[in-house]
């Protein structure tokens, strides 16, 4: 499955990722408390994105439910 996010601190450009690659995702926030998401990919690099962990996993479930119909 692919998901669209939005990159921190970017300019809000977007990332399509391939959710087969990602292992953890968690809140994080910056040095001046701006609250984030990073992102863990299967390799060890991460990507921090805008969306919130609760924002992602109703995209997450949303794409499960449409598969079971």
């Amino acid at each position: 499955m692919k998901l669209r996010l939005t990159l921190y601190d970017s300019g809000r450009r977007r990332v399509l990722i391939n959710w087969d690659n990602v292992t953890l995702v968690k809140p994080t926030s910056s040095y001046t408390d701006i609250e984030y998401t990073e992102v863990y990919l299967v390799g060890g690099k991460s990507v921090g994105v805008e969306e919130s962990l609760e924002d992602i996993e109703l995209v997450l479930s949303a794409n499960e439910n449409s598969k079971k119909r």
